[in-house]
């Protein structure tokens, strides 16, 4: 080939391969801006599942301390079994957040869903669990009153239903507690002593008032002999305040420790 056709031909194509650089180049910027535009809207679903995340926990925090509180067992060797707990969880992320959440949303909980559980499940939950605690703690100069209303606080933690009665129509009953259709008269008592025979014959008498199931006086101290006796004989539990977490399994059968 003459070489001076063939300089032409090189000097005519560098215009075209101008051209092709340009076009790579602006291939390669349309591609990173659709990284950059698919990064921005998986930001997006991820930010807005998350805030839906947290306000449907927010939303039920109270009733999922409780259910922690209740569904997380310790045996007599300290063994933790948060078996029942983490169905409980898995069950309200599938029936109560994930509805709410779009595909895409749901694609990006479900793609770390330990961390998210962990994170914006467990972890308020349990501090939540921590703060009723210390709400429901109990104080040795808390008067009659006040120990009423922990005692009912305990039981609403424990899933029942509780109403305080007025003093001054009480009738001997100084709580109804409420559970799948069970109601239960509980007469408080906080003493410095031993309770005696006066409490658990208010307590029987305020079951038949209040038409109650089951009747139980509950304390911060002992009870006398005559009133365990007592208590024995007229199907009233005698309670100390610390029972009122397993108040369930006691009216099943179990034993007061």
């Amino acid at each position: 080939m003459d070489p001076f056709m063939l300089h032409g031909l090189i000097e005519n194509g560098a215009p075209l391969l101008a051209w092709g650089g340009l076009a790579l180049a602006g291939i390669a910027a349309l591609g990173l801006v659709a990284a950059l535009l698919d990064y921005a809207h998986r930001t997006v679903q991820r930010e807005t599942a998350e805030r839906i995340f947290a306000q449907c926990v927010a939303e039920h925090l109270d009733t999922l301390a409780r259910n922690r509180d209740q569904k997380i067992h310790i045996d007599c060797y300290g063994v933790v079994d948060a078996s029942e707990w983490c169905r409980e969880a898995k069950y309200f992320i599938d029936k109560v957040i994930m509805p709410h959440l779009s595909d895409a949303q749901a694609r990006v909980i479900r793609s770390d869903l330990n961390r998210y559980a962990l994170h914006l499940l467990e972890k308020p939950v349990h501090r939540r669990c921590v703060a009723i605690a210390a709400d429901c703690a109990f104080d040795p100069d808390m008067d009659g009153y006040a120990f009423e209303r922990f005692c009912a606080g305990l039981l609403d933690r424990a899933g029942w239903t509780t109403e305080v009665t007025a003093a001054s129509q009480d009738q001997g009953v100084d709580i109804i507690a409420t559970r799948d259709g069970v109601r239960v008269a509980i007469q408080c008592k906080k003493y410095g002593g031993p309770v005696g025979n006066k409490a658990v014959q208010e307590a029987s008498t305020a079951r038949l008032h209040a038409r109650c199931r089951h009747a139980a006086v509950v304390t911060n101290a002992t009870f006398t002999r005559s009133a365990s006796a007592l208590a024995q004989s007229s199907s009233v539990l005698l309670l100390h305040y610390s029972d009122l977490a397993r108040l369930d399994a006691i009216l099943a059968g179990e034993q007061v420790a």
